[in-house]
């Protein structure tokens, strides 16, 4: 099973943005950004569209769901407010390939454990804004990883 998760494109500022942090769109940059999300996964297949309920998420995997005739659903696992190690916990239980947004802290958390349990492909932990990891994941475990930078 194979879960391509993705860092959101590039927000506005959250010390610029009046309101609710979750109301945070994507920049002008972060929707180009999002829609090169399109190209870069083209090819794959999956069964589903997770992200976190944070509104710059959500715009990020838009264009692909669009592409794809794909509906996002919404996980809280892949929120701000969820810690890494539950994040993953739901990931690797999941039954078919996903495509699954989130924030930084979450995956760069997620990152750091993958590393130190020296899984094969996590060289160095990180998570560019619109980046993408494919994880492998067998029998509830991650087995490798695999960094997918950002179309720009």
């Amino acid at each position: 099973m194979k879960v391509y998760l993705v860092r959101h494109a590039l927000a506005v500022d959250q010390f610029v943005f009046k309101g609710d942090d979750e109301r945070r769109p994507l920049t002008e940059k972060g929707k180009t950004q999002a829609q090169g999300l399109v190209a870069l996964l083209d090819n794959i297949k999956f069964r589903s569209l997770l992200s976190s309920p944070a509104l710059r998420c959500i715009e990020t995997l838009e264009p692909l769901a669009k592409y794809k005739g794909a509906k996002i659903d919404i996980q809280p696992l892949l929120g701000l407010s969820a810690q890494p190690d539950d994040t993953l916990g739901y990931l690797v239980t999941l039954k078919h390939n996903v495509v699954a947004c989130s924030h930084g802290e979450n995956i760069l958390g997620i990152l750091e454990f993958l590393f130190s349990q020296k899984v094969a492909g996590v060289d160095k932990v990180r998570a560019r804004k619109g980046s993408v990891w494919l994880l492998e994941i067998e029998n509830h475990t991650v087995i490798s990883a695999t960094y997918i930078s950002p179309p720009y």
